[in-house]
């Protein structure tokens, strides 16, 4: 019995982290203001969790919204491109850095030339997402995300 009790006070602390990675998953999707972006950003920081790194990343990207200086927006674009790019290429089977990569390049305008793998992307992911360790609710999203992104090339 003490077995048990101990195994389970073990199993905790990881499924606290790992609902704490879910939620922000699904959060990411919702960040409408800066103050909800600064929070995510703390959160996803304090989780230290490398699957959250591409949306951490993303959302480091994202506060080029929110700022006027066109100097400060392309810093932010460019940090976040090489360090995606640089993720993509330490995790290159992780399905959300694909994932990632492709609402940003649905995203950020043309001029920017950072939209020549979306249809890789798609493929990747559609392909790899169903082996993919993520909740189902989450899956849904994503192919959501990528209808919505197909219907508008």
């Amino acid at each position: 019995m003490r077995i048990r009790v101990v195994i389970w006070l073990g199993l905790i602390p990881m499924l606290l982290h790992a609902t704490g990675i879910n939620e922000l998953r699904h959060e990411f999707h919702q960040i409408d203001t800066k103050e909800e972006l600064i929070g995510f950003l703390h959160r996803a920081e304090e989780l230290n969790d490398s699957s959250l790194e591409p949306y951490r990343i993303a959302a480091h990207m994202r506060q080029a919204v929110y700022t006027a200086n066109p100097f400060k927006k392309l810093k932010y674009f460019r940090e976040g491109k090489e360090q995606l790019e640089a993720y993509i290429s330490r995790y290159p089977t992780n399905v959300e850095g694909y994932y990632v990569r492709l609402l940003i390049q649905s995203e950020v305008p043309d001029f920017l030339g950072y939209n020549s793998d979306m249809e890789r992307d798609i493929e990747f992911v559609e392909t790899h997402m169903e082996v993919a360790i993520l909740l189902d609710s989450y899956k849904a999203i994503m192919q959501a995300n990528i209808n919505k992104i197909t219907q508008t090339q």
